[in-house]
């Protein structure tokens, strides 16, 4: 919390000077992505006046990697389904480091106002009921994919009790393709499961990726999801095949006839709200930039090393055409 690292950090702050480790963060708001800075900034503005002074006000916790599903865009890191079928074993955790974050929140738990709980899947991480039984009216956004059988779940039981709990729903997309997208989900599962948090009256939207499994049929997901709840975009920029920026024009013309579908569309454009109009005018300005990126051939083997019951070109026909014509 106070190493050399941390009071650099702070000291570059004071100053107003970009600190190195900040450097990825700005290159992703470059390419008109939402950067985990002004995340943090939106969410919990925290204002440092001294190196020497600490107070801790928010936690994101990210226990392990343990997940339910083998999203295709994701990374190991991120997913034990990725990391078993890499033959990556066990589970990527900082077990030994569990113990002592558990202490650390007791012991700071009067000042703590935000609580962010990632994953992995956050509803399968059994630290997080550990954590749980800790809080008392601390604002807590989980985000998760939501497609567990939450019966006998434990830790969704204990979120559904705490009064202050905004769920973000991860998708891209609807139906069959987001069967494909999120590979071990089902959307029945899902929707049965957003159904229930709309029942109880829970908090929640949608936290949706923009890249190439959602920007070609971006309209007709944006109407479904519309009577269902909130929705709040951004971009997707890694790995480089799902940035549609980087496919040929004939792919990037396909995505601007959709967003030209939601400016046109005036019930839509009141749904989205501003913050995801300005976002979507950043991405079509990206969109319609020169460049000669094209990756094509990278998709291509990209979609290979995921296989699953469905697949891209079955359910893109007209896009995988395109894709493999440019290859």
């Amino acid at each position: 919390i106070n190493n050399p690292i941390h009071r650099s950090i702070k000291t570059a702050l004071l100053n107003q000077i970009a600190h190195p480790n900040c450097d990825y963060c700005y290159e992703m708001e470059r390419l008109s992505a939402h950067s985990t800075r002004q995340w943090f900034n939106e969410f919990t503005p925290i204002e440092v006046d001294s190196i020497d002074k600490f107070e801790l006000q928010m936690i994101d916790v990210r226990w392990s990697n343990h997940c339910n599903l083998r999203c295709v865009y994701c990374r190991p890191e991120n997913s034990s389904k990725i990391a078993e079928f890499l033959g990556i074993k066990g589970k990527l955790s900082n077990r030994s480091w569990q113990e002592e974050i558990l202490n650390l929140v007791k012991d700071n738990i009067l000042t703590i106002k935000e609580v962010y709980m990632l994953g992995g899947e956050p509803l399968l991480i059994k630290e997080n009921s550990q954590l749980l039984d800790l809080l008392t009216d601390q604002h807590i956004t989980v985000i998760t994919n939501l497609s567990l059988d939450n019966t006998n779940n434990d830790i969704y039981k204990k979120l559904l009790s705490k009064p202050n709990v905004n769920w973000e729903i991860s998708l891209e997309q609807t139906g069959l393709k987001f069967e494909f997208v999120r590979n071990g989900a089902t959307w029945d599962r899902v929707m049965h499961n957003i159904r229930e948090l709309y029942i109880l009256g829970k908090n929640y939207s949608f936290a949706m990726q923009y890249c190439i499994y959602s920007a070609l049929d971006l309209y007709t997901i944006l109407k479904e999801l519309q009577p269902l709840g909130t929705v709040v975009i951004n971009s997707l920029i890694t790995p480089d095949v799902m940035n549609v920026a980087n496919h040929s024009k004939a792919i990037k013309q396909l995505a601007i006839k959709q967003l030209d579908l939601i400016f046109d569309d005036p019930g839509l454009v009141d749904y989205l709200m501003e913050l995801n109009i300005a976002k979507l005018k950043e991405i079509y300005q990206n969109l319609t930039t020169e460049s000669s990126a094209d990756k094509s051939k990278e998709f291509i083997r990209y979609q290979s090393k995921n296989p699953g019951p469905l697949t891209f070109a079955e359910l893109w026909p007209t896009a995988w055409q395109i894709i493999q014509e440019n290859q």
